[in-house]
């Protein structure tokens, strides 16, 4: 506590700094850049770029043309968008009973959000309208105990390990 003393005149001096500090005339053309800036912020985002209400997605799924996963029986994939440039998908994956999906290792960001079912991922069990975001690295191993339907946003990069 020795210096409490101290700090409390440190905190003073700083409070104050924003006020000794000459007063600068605001650019004339601050307030339309700023609204410029608000406007474009807030714009509609393109549709595919993001995803919709679980209802929708759900909606979304059902008219989706699946095919089965190559790497595990039991699971299917829908391509909702494929962006070869970025190397990245969105896609639906549903399985129609317990599985365990296979073991991988993102090369990019990943997306997943629950639709219907359950998942459980490094011992953390989700549902229905749940998210979850893994980071570049991230190796697991998803389990579905009853089944499920996902929307899967990741690259198309993710190396399979079993």
């Amino acid at each position: 506590m020795a210096f409490a003393g101290d700090i409390a005149g440190l905190e003073e001096a700083v409070a104050a700094l924003a006020y000794a500090a000459p007063l600068q005339p605001m650019a004339a053309s601050l307030k339309d850049r700023l609204f410029e800036k608000i406007s474009a912020d807030s714009a509609p985002i393109a549709e595919a770029t993001i995803p919709a209400s679980i209802a929708t997605l759900l909606e979304q799924s059902t008219q989706a043309t699946w095919q089965p996963y190559p790497f595990a029986p039991g699971i299917e994939v829908a391509t909702v968008r494929l962006d070869e440039a970025s190397r990245r998908v969105d896609c639906f994956v549903r399985s129609l009973g317990p599985v365990d999906f296979p073991q991988h290792c993102h090369a990019g960001d990943e997306e997943i959000v629950v639709l219907q079912g359950d998942i459980e991922i490094n011992g953390q069990f989700y549902g229905a309208g749940d998210r979850i975001q893994s980071t570049v690295g991230t190796v697991h191993q998803p389990i579905t105990h009853s089944g499920c339907t996902l929307f899967l946003r990741t690259s198309l990069d993710d190396e399979i390990l079993v």
